[in-house]
Order: structure tokens, then C-alpha cells, then sequence
């Protein structure tokens, strides 16, 4: 079997799971690249793996690449298109090839906008018209089937999936000891755009002064609303308490976060998926997380490995804070359940297996395998 991967870029969020595939496949794994790396993230530590790994080609590097990449997307047994030019995929379809669409939310603003002729023109040639080919789709946003469900697309075809960040292998109960100290420390970990709404860590901090909370805050990043965040810092009189680190590589932010006790994750739901929250879980912090982005509902269960708040609720967000500082059991409690999710589900090895499994059947069988949790369960969009 041949698999083909499209995507934008190889970067250290594809590179685990696409070193999943090499392993299980080797040479009959190909991941395509389609397009240059934004500078900001390059600024941001970012690295493009695509000239490292002999699994890659650069689609955009010339046209011999371009046509290259054509033939690969219409030979292969399977295609995951992520970022991927539409005619590859519609050709595709002609004949009724084995693909998996891998994909955010459509509908990121408000799902009204369909009703524009334009948008729904969209909708029903990449979408609709498709209901009953081979094209199942991969939902790397718990938002995503409702959005799906809405233009009638991918009838019982939608699974759940997501970024896979690195897996890091822990004792855990080491781990969470060795966060332990007088001041509990919180971490924030973003660019600094409106829909990660970094100024409610600000909103946090102001709270816990004003209740005579000891804590410290560690915001890593760069983004427009930097200076912005800055000058809100001063007037608000929270300077002692909250520290902005800039920009920090991804292997320092693993690093940090092994040394933090609560994560803040306060991205709406312009936050396709957003893979700071894998990394926290995995490195054994308690979250407290929006649950308007894409990957909450999928990788926190209220209570369990984490708290959720509503978008908005500023005064809700800054109360789940205050718990957490205040009892170091939960603190524990979660943060052990949050380890678990990643090490026992939500990892890039289970990931890749659970996919290939998948396959297999439908090519073999043609029957869906039935997962109860977790990547590749069904999941329906009511």
C-alpha cells in the first residue's frame, strides 16, 4: 500500500505522526509539502523538516515537483489531503480512490455565511457532491462534524482526529513532584493574535491580586497585540507578577511547561485545533481551557484531566484559576489524568495505527472498524 500525505508544511506538529507512518510503511510513505513556510513562524522557532526527511517532496519547489506531486496524488492506494490544490482531489474522485480529507472547522465566523451563493457553489463542489465517494474526513476540530452535517456532507464518514504532537514518556508521579513549590507557576503559550485572546491571562492576574493569591505567570510569544498586552500589564499594576518571554523554540516550551503547574488555554473558536494543549497535557499540567477551541472537547473532559470555561465567561475562567492554586490535590489529580490521555489515546503512534487499521478494513473488507474513544472513533455531527 501507497500513502500519500498533503499538507502545507513538515513541522514538529505533522513530523511525529508522519515518522509513524515511515516506520509502518517506510518507502511507501510520501509526505507532500505545498507551500514555503510563513516567516512569522519562523521568528517563532518554527522548522521546516521537509529537506531533512527522505520522505518529503516540495510540491512547490518546481514545476517538476508540481507534476510529480500530481501523479503521486492519483496513484496512490490512499491520499490524506490536508492542504492540497482542489483538482487533485476531484480528479481523485473520478475514480473512486480511498481519501481522507484531513481538516479544521469550515465554518470558523458563523456558519450563515453558506447561504452566499459563492459559499454554497463551495460547499457542493468540494464537499457535497462527494457524499457518496470514498472521501471520508479526518476532524481536527470537535467543531468540525456539526459544520460537515450542516451542508449534509460525509454521511457517517467523519472521524475524530487532530495534531499529534511528540510524545514524551514520563513517570509522572516524579514529574508532578518536581513541579511542586511555594509560588504555583501558570503558563500561557501562544502567538499573540485576537482569537487566542491572550489579555484574559492579564484578566487572571489582576483577579488573583486583587484576592491576595500568591502565583506567577509565564506568557510565551510574539504577535501584534504585544505592545498592547504590555501597556494593559502597567496600568493594571500586575507587573511583578506576569512575565512575557518573547519567543522561545518548541523544545524550550516542552521544557517549560515540565516545570509549570496550571496551563491557560483561552483561545475562541477561531482556534482551529491548537496544539499547545497536546504539549501541556502530555507534560502533566493542570489546564484550564476554552472550550470553544477546536481540540477541548475532544482532549478534555470537564473534571477528569482538566476545567472548561465558556467563551467570555472572564469571571468563571479566573474562579477555575483560583482553584486549582488552592488545592494542590486537584492540581495533582489532573495533571496525572492529563498525562494519561496522551499516553493511553491522543498520541501519534496510536494515531498512525489506529488510521492504518482503519484502512485495511475499508480496502479489505469495506467495512469501518467501530473505536469507542479517542483518534478514528466515528463521531456524527448532531
Amino acid at each position: 500500500m501507497k500513502m500519500v500525505f498533503f499538507s502545507s508544511v513538515l513541522n514538529h506538529h505533522q513530523l511525529p505522526l508522519c515518522l509513524e507512518f515511515y516506520k509502518a510503511l517506510g518507502n511507501n510513505f510520501i509526505f507532500v509539502s505545498t507551500m514555503e513556510m510563513e516567516e512569522q513562524r519562523r521568528k517563532l522557532g518554527y522548522e521546516d523538516m521537509a529537506e531533512v526527511y527522505p520522505f518529503c517532496l516540495q510540491m512547490h519547489k518546481s514545476p517538476q515537483n508540481y507534476s510529480k506531486a500530481y501523479k503521486l496524488s492519483q496513484e496512490c492506494n490512499v491520499l490524506i489531503a490536508g492542504v492540497i490544490p482542489s483538482h487533485f482531489i476531484f480528479d481523485r474522485m473520478k475514480k473512486d480512490k480511498l481519501t481522507f480529507r484531513y481538516s479544521e472547522r469550515f465554518y470558523k465566523d458563523t456558519f450563515w455565511r453558506i447561504l452566499s451563493p459563492r459559499a454554497l457553489k463551495i460547499a457542493y463542489e468540494h464537499h457535497f457532491r462527494f457524499r457518496k465517494s470514498p472521501l471520508y474526513l479526518l476532524c481536527a476540530s470537535a467543531y468540525l462534524p456539526k459544520d460537515a452535517s450542516r451542508i449534509f456532507s460525509y454521511p457517517n464518514k467523519m472521524f475524530k482526529w487532530g495534531y499529534f504532537q511528540e510524545f514524551k514518556q514520563y513517570d509522572i508521579e516524579e514529574l508532578i513532584k518536581k513541579k511542586e513549590a511555594d509560588v504555583v507557576k501558570i503558563l500561557w503559550v501562544g502567538r499573540f493574535l485576537d482569537c487566542k485572546q491572550p489579555e484574559h491571562v492579564l484578566y487572571v492576574a489582576e483577579y488573583l491580586n486583587k484576592k491576595g493569591v500568591n502565583y506567577s505567570i509565564e506568557m510565551i510569544g510574539l504577535g501584534p497585540s504585544h505592545h498592547q498586552l504590555i501597556s494593559i500589564k502597567k496600568k493594571m499594576n500586575i507587573q511583578h507578577n506576569i512575565d512575557f518571554l518573547g519567543a522561545v523554540p518548541p523544545e524550550q516550551v516542552r521544557k517549560k511547561m515540565e516545570q509549570v503547574n496550571i496551563f491557560l488555554f483561552t483561545s475562541n473558536k477561531q482556534e482551529g485545533w491548537g496544539v499547545v494543549l497536546n504539549e501541556a497535557l502530555n507534560s502533566g499540567c493542570a489546564v484550564v481551557a476554552n472550550q470553544s477551541a477546536g481540540a477541548v472537547p475532544f482532549l478534555i473532559k470537564d473534571g477528569y484531566n482538566g476545567l472548561t470555561y465558556t467563551d467570555k465567561d472572564i469571571n468563571g475562567f479566573c474562579k477555575h484559576v483560583e482553584i486549582l492554586i488552592h488545592n494542590i490535590d486537584l492540581r495533582r489529580y489532573f495533571a496525572c489524568n492529563a498525562y494519561k490521555t496522551i499516553a493511553e489515546e491522543w498520541n501519534p503512534s496510536i494515531a498512525a495505527q489506529r488510521l492504518l487499521e482503519q484502512i485495511d478494513s475499508l480496502m479489505k473488507k469495506g467495512e469501518k472498524l467501530q473505536f469507542p474513544t479517542g483518534p478514528m472513533s466515528f463521531i456524527s455531527g448532531r
